[in-house]
Formats: structure tokens, C-alpha cells, sequence
């Protein structure tokens, strides 16, 4: 799947990612139902030269893909499993910002990158932060479809393992039972989202389903939220029902694999 990310520039911004801070570690993170099915991954799904090993964690079942072939023992002090890959999936009765909200806990300052995009039609959310228990590199990716989201976790995040992580990734990305984004949504937000003129605009597109992720500033003063926001559209819609702004932008997008400006 080709995946590109494009950039119009109206004018000089910087674009950053606000995201509520507090300590941090993955089987922390969430304190929501655990999911009916939580399946090891298949062996045909494990990378080669990892292991996939079920455990229970600290708030419930997660999968962890090892480079041994027995699991190793947690670390007292940071609960880590060593180099390993972990999966936990929940059942979930929020929007994927509600849940974000709720429990990414990632101190601003420890944070690398934060990005939302689609990877096969589905929500994603990235993220890579310093750990503050042990200074590791890590990254997370979070994948949502419907009430359901798939967390996928590496640590530490070194080059080597990251090719092992996106074909993870991918996997859990391309089942059937992780819903795509509704068209619906992306139709309504076409219809009623104004983009602010004069800034930049962060946008990742997918030419092979359409979907387009915006992020941008809303504006300033009174009233108005001095946060990034985002928006997940798709220029296959009917653009006719469109704003201006927005039909502008998907047309200028649409099959475009470098970055178009103004």
C-alpha cells in the first residue's frame, strides 16, 4: 500500500501536537473492559526470529512477541519483558479521543512525535516517547475500528525491530472484524468543516482507499481552542457536497504522492 504525506503551505506555522501529560507505561495505559477475543497472534503473523507468548499483565490478557523462546521475567521497576512487541485489545464505549484522553498518559515532555493517520482504512494514532523508569525509546501505535481498539506496543524502539513492528501492525490493521471509518463520517466532516485560511496544514493521504487525515489550528482568540485538531475525510465522497475549503483541498490532494501548495 502506498502511503504518502502532503503538505499545503498557506503560511509559516509550526504544528504541534498537544496531549495531556502524567507517568507512563503500556500495560498501564488502560483501565477499560478487556476484549472477549484477545488471540495470540498466529505463527504464520509472528515475525521471524520472535516468539508470541500469552500473559496476563497488569490490568488484564496481552500478547507478547519476544526474541526468546521462553518470556522473560517483567522488570520490577518498569514491568518490561526485555526487547518485546506487545498486543492488547479492548472493547471500548468512547470515541477514539475520549479514550486518548482517558489513558495516554505520555508527559508532554518525554513525547518525540504524536500523528493521526489511517493505515488500510482504520484510525490510527502514533506515538513515540521517552520512558521515564529506564530512558528507553519507545513507540505505540494505537488502531481503532468501531468499539474496538488494537494497541500495539515496541520497546525498546530500535531500527532493527521496527520492520518486525509495522508487519504487526499491519496484521491487526487489515482484520475484517476492526471496522473501516464510515463513510458517513467522513461525508459529514466534508460537509461541515471550514479549514482556517493563512497556516499550515499537516496532512497524510492514502491513495489506494482515499482517506485523508488533516490536522490543523482552528484558530485564536476568545473562544476559540489554540490546540490541534484533526479530521479524517476521503476524496472519493461526493465533493459537490463539500465546503469550499474543504472541496478545494481533497481535489488538490487527490493522487498527489509529493507535497502541493497553494
Amino acid at each position: 500500500m502506498k502511503k504518502t504525506k502532503l503538505t499545503i503551505t498557506l503560511s509559516v506555522l509550526v504544528f504541534i501536537l498537544v496531549v495531556v501529560g502524567g507517568a507512563y507505561y503500556f500495560i498501564r495505559l488502560d483501565k477499560g473492559p478487556i476484549a472477549e477475543s484477545n488471540p495470540i497472534v498466529s505463527a504464520a503473523q509472528v515475525p521471524d526470529g520472535w516468539y508470541s507468548h500469552q500473559t496476563g499483565g497488569y490490568d488484564g490478557s496481552q500478547t507478547i512477541l519476544t526474541r526468546t523462546q521462553e518470556l522473560p521475567k517483567a522488570d520490577p521497576n518498569n514491568y518490561a519483558y526485555g526487547e518485546h512487541i506487545a498486543i492488547v485489545e479492548r472493547d471500548i464505549g468512547l470515541t477514539p479521543e475520549q479514550y486518548l484522553k482517558q489513558n495516554l498518559n505520555v508527559d508532554e515532555s518525554a513525547m518525540q512525535f504524536a500523528i493521526w493517520n489511517t493505515l488500510f482504512g482504520r484510525k490510527m494514532f502514533s506515538v513515540g516517547f521517552t520512558d521515564p523508569n529506564d530512558g528507553s525509546k519507545q513507540q505505540i501505535i494505537y488502531l481503532f475500528g468501531g468499539n474496538h481498539v488494537v494497541m500495539v506496543n515496541l520497546y525498546p524502539d530500535k531500527q532493527e525491530n521496527r520492520a518486525a513492528f509495522q508487519q504487526v501492525v499491519n496484521y491487526y490493521a487489515q482484520d475484517a472484524s476492526l471496522p473501516v471509518i464510515s463513510r458517513i463520517e467522513t461525508l459529514a466532516a466534508c460537509k461541515t468543516l471550514n479549514l482556517p485560511p493563512g497556516q499550515e496544514y499537516d496532512i497524510h493521504g492514502d491513495t489506494e482507499t482515499g482517506y485523508v487525515t488533516i490536522g490543523y489550528w482552528p484558530g485564536s482568540g476568545p473562544g476559540m481552542s489554540t490546540q490541534e485538531t484533526y479530521a479524517f475525510l476521503n476524496y472519493n465522497d461526493d465533493l459537490s457536497q463539500c465546503t469550499p475549503s474543504v472541496k478545494d483541498l481533497l481535489e488538490r490532494t487527490k493522487g498527489h504522492g509529493d507535497a502541493i501548495s497553494q
